[in-house]
């Protein structure tokens, strides 16, 4: 008897895992499939944006420069500029 309950409870099992599975499957045909973006778009989303630079931004990203940076002050600024040039929103 016991037997019996356990394949009839195996066979119950079986059938509603492949009937969620057919379900499933049908939900996911239903759904319309999304292009891939053209080459275009994908090279215009890895271009670097440039924003313009002040010289407020610059002044406040050479006060984090002393001698100890380990880059001239000229060099230091020119890091500031291609910085704040590609990343406005971080100046330090």
């Amino acid at each position: 008897m016991q037997a019996r309950m356990v394949r009839l409870s195996l066979r119950t099992a079986a059938v509603t895992l492949a009937l969620s599975g057919s379900a499933a499957l049908a939900i996911a045909q239903d759904i319309p499939a999304k292009p891939p973006p053209s080459d275009a778009t994908i090279e215009k989303e890895l271009q670097p944006q440039s924003h313009p630079v002040t010289e407020a931004d610059i002044a406040e990203c050479m006060k984090s420069w002393d001698p100890q940076t380990q880059m001239s002050r000229q060099d230091y600024e020119e890091a500031c500029k291609r910085s704040l040039k590609y990343y406005p929103e971080h100046p330090n």
